[in-house]
């Protein structure tokens, strides 16, 4: 059986470790890497075509994981995406739910929850 990719997008080191641990260790699931900028996750998404991406909707440098998946999408290259955020404003909610994501975690992120959510998307 293939392994599913996936490329987590995220400008925090002490979120990319923690979802690193977990991702692998998900039987069945392979992480091809990580990136802080919207820029660098556009390419990598582009070039690796990963099946599933975890994006945090702010980035640094003014870089937005809203806009990166709205892009991604227009373009009809969108893949399965999961949001992470700090903001659990329901406006911010609504803005995410547009792009109909797999999943939409806070922070700080449930090991537990995260795990879950990709295991069911591994079986799907």
């Amino acid at each position: 059986m293939n392994k599913k990719t996936i490329l987590i997008i995220e400008d925090e080191a002490i979120n990319i470790l923690m979802l690193r641990s977990v991702i692998e260790s998900i039987a069945g699931l392979h992480l091809i890497g990580h990136a802080m900028h919207a820029d660098e996750a556009y390419k990598v998404i582009i070039e690796q075509k990963p099946d599933f991406i975890l994006v945090d909707i702010k980035l640094k440098a003014d870089s937005s994981g809203l806009s990166l998946v709205a892009n991604l999408e227009s373009e009809g290259k969108l893949p399965t995406h999961i949001f992470c955020t700090a903001y659990n404003e329901l406006s911010m909610m609504e803005l995410m739910q547009v792009s109909k994501p797999a999943a939409i975690l806070t922070k700080p992120i449930n090991e537990f929850r995260l795990r879950t959510v990709i295991e069911k998307l591994l079986q799907a």
